[in-house]
């Protein structure tokens, strides 16, 4: 066994790291981009689609029945 030093990367995902906030980042723009040419959507035009500010989410108003969630 080895001490290679600090990861860099691990399942294709690049690692970043802030110590002083200790924090992590995995960005997957090469895992993004793969995905993409593999459905030919490259040169896709994207859409912004955020929700809106009065919906309020909360797992007691997930369906419960087979009815609700049909």
């Amino acid at each position: 066994m080895k001490n290679l030093g600090p990861a860099s990367k691990i399942l294709r995902m690049k690692i970043i790291r802030d110590k002083k906030r200790k924090k992590l980042w995995f960005p997957q723009k090469k895992y993004l981009r793969i995905i993409l040419e593999k459905f030919n959507m490259v040169d896709a035009k994207f859409v912004v689609t955020p929700l809106a500010s009065h919906f309020k989410l909360a797992y007691k108003k997930c369906p419960a029945t087979i009815e609700e969630k049909e």
